[in-house]
């Protein structure tokens, strides 16, 4: 395996792998039905899309054939970045994406990394985590992530920001040595009706914050 950098041309080749993966597979995504038939969803296509040139993003890929195995999307993150109130919670009229942005913004709020860490004004913001289910290598996951890890520290940056939506994506940040900041359990995030929005099943009982401060 091989971790490389993504630019703006890989981006149709990361897009297809997360539709087999990312898209169906993540806890949010499976549990309100993102997806629509045909395995697309214009909102996350755009989403991903934006975030593969920013110059933090990788991909793993195979030695023997150059396929793509996994990807981790990556930005810079600063306090100016921080979510408006009103985008945490479920309105009227949102879409099913707009209501994961919601619950995402719920525990950013609730666990803001810059106030955790206030002397530092920028981060790496771990935006999306996929591995291709078709190829099934362990490990991938966790390289991507050593190496994100590692990018941040050679630019410069102080800290790396997750949000897991998962309790697999979870497990990796903490192994490597990811602090957890908090967490919003998915009972406790209602809709308008007063239900929950999201009900995926274990273990993802909880969507989490995590950080790693450089030195």
């Amino acid at each position: 395996m091989r971790v490389e950098a993504v630019t703006a041309k890989d981006a149709d080749a990361i897009i297809d792998m997360l539709k087999k993966s990312f898209f169906v597979l993540e806890p949010l995504n499976s549990s309100i039905g993102l997806v629509s038939a045909d395995g697309g969803c214009p909102e996350l296509e755009e989403y991903c899309r934006v975030v593969v040139p920013t110059g933090f993003s990788l991909c793993a890929r195979d030695e023997s054939d150059g396929g793509m195995e996994g990807v981790v999307l990556n930005a810079i993150l600063t306090p100016a970045d921080s979510p408006a109130p009103e985008t945490a919670r479920v309105r009227d009229g949102d879409t099913k994406f707009d209501k994961i942005l919601a619950v995402n913004h719920a525990v950013e709020l609730a666990h803001d990394v810059f106030a955790a860490h206030p002397d530092v004004q920028e981060a790496l913001d771990v935006k999306i985590l996929a591995t291709d289910p078709d190829r099934g290598k362990k490990g991938v996951a966790s390289e991507l992530m050593r190496h994100t890890v590692e990018l941040a520290r050679a630019r410069g940056l102080r800290l790396v920001r997750c949000v897991c939506s998962g309790a697999y994506s979870a497990r990796v940040v903490e192994r490597l040595g990811f602090s957890k900041l908090g967490g919003l359990p998915y009972d406790e995030f209602l809709g308008l009706d007063g239900q929950p929005v999201f009900r995926p099943p274990p273990p993802h009982l909880a969507i989490t914050m995590w950080a790693l401060r450089l030195s």
